[in-house]
């Protein structure tokens, strides 16, 4: 770059002085008008050529950087895996914060989509239990063992409003 600006500088030196001589050489006549005006837009376009030349310029950028220390750029393909897997990290994340918010202890999700990634097509949950308060602790029953079918009824109804997803294809074990 600045062996360009060197040779527009001289170039436009050399332009200059010439045009002096010139000036120096001709005698006072009625065409000295004329050429003066063409000593005028010699020197302007001594002074944009270059500029015309560095705006049809082919930077060469390997000069300036090293391109073996330069990683290529990954593929489309790639950055959509990852808008994906933010995607579902984002679902996954809103989802548990959901059923946290009911209570629940949320132990795995596992959400299915279409092959678009356009709609959920099925929510698996694993969940550990409902975080009860210390205050409600239940007697524990020696010798007989009642299992109690927890119904999750307020986590379904939460998926299906949110997600639009239909009971169904809620798994909650």
């Amino acid at each position: 770059m600045i062996k360009i600006l060197r040779n527009w500088c001289e170039g436009l030196v050399i332009a200059v002085i010439i045009s002096i001589i010139i000036e120096m050489l001709i005698p006072d006549e009625n065409n000295k008008k004329y050429i003066k005006v063409v000593i005028g837009i010699y020197i302007i376009f001594s002074t944009i050529n270059p500029i015309l030349d560095l705006i049809n310029y082919d930077i060469n950028f390997e000069n300036y950087i090293n391109i073996d220390t330069v990683q290529s750029s990954s593929s489309v393909k790639d950055y959509a895996d990852s808008i994906r897997k933010v995607y579902i990290n984002g679902l996954e994340n809103d989802i548990k914060l959901e059923i946290t918010n009911l209570g629940y202890k949320v132990n795995n999700i596992n959400i299915l989509f279409d092959k678009d990634y356009t709609n959920v097509e099925k929510i698996e949950l694993e969940i550990l239990g409902k975080n009860e308060k210390i205050n409600n602790i239940e007697p524990v029953i020696i010798g007989k063992e009642e299992l109690k079918d927890e119904s999750y009824e307020d986590i379904e109804k939460i998926l299906i409003e949110k997600y639009a997803i239909k009971k169904e294809n809620i798994i909650i074990k």
